[in-house]
């Protein structure tokens, strides 16, 4: 597999998009979302090419982390602002989330420890909270759902959420 660092607009319109929809605060403000976002994202790729990676400059980045996780916090505080302003729109769209969480999980996923780990509970988080967004059509229309049947019922579903998505 490779990894790359993904873009601090990236990483920030993940965490604002999940700070602007969840119903719970299990991960943290905003810039708790975002730092851990891009701190395991950065972390991935130094496990993936370790002899690319300095503590202070690592090479990949192109700068410094802290101005990375910087510029990172900085796009998410832009990106809740927009994400405020417009309440239906692509970027508000449950799909668009989901590929952004699909995209950052595959950069994300070098260490062998990642899953089961906060970042990885994140990830899961925000997609969850995007599939609930999405609604039960779409979820049973998934190739892969174990809802697959067309007749099932889907209303139990939004309360047994194990993520804080009851009614």
């Amino acid at each position: 597999m490779s990894a790359r660092i993904c873009t601090p607009t990236h990483i920030g319109y993940l965490a604002a998009w999940y700070c602007a929809h969840r119903t719970s605060d299990e991960f943290g403000e905003l810039k708790a979302v975002a730092s851990r976002l891009a701190k395991e994202n950065v972390r991935s790729v130094e496990c993936r090419y370790p002899d690319q990676a300095t503590q202070d400059e690592p090479s990949l980045i192109g700068g410094t982390r802290e101005d990375y996780y910087k510029e990172c916090l900085q796009k998410a505080a832009e990106w809740k602002d927009i994400l405020s302003q417009t309440k239906r729109s692509d970027q508000q769209s449950p799909m668009y989330a989901l590929k952004q969480v699909q995209c950052l999980e595959y950069q994300s996923c070098e260490c062998g420890d990642f899953e089961g780990g906060e970042a990885h509970e994140l990830l899961r988080c925000i997609e969850h909270t995007a599939l609930i967004e999405a609604g039960p059509a779409f979820i049973a229309s998934l190739p892969d759902s174990p809802h697959g049947d067309k007749d099932y019922d889907h209303s139990n579903d939004y309360s047994r959420a194990p993520w804080g998505m009851g009614n």
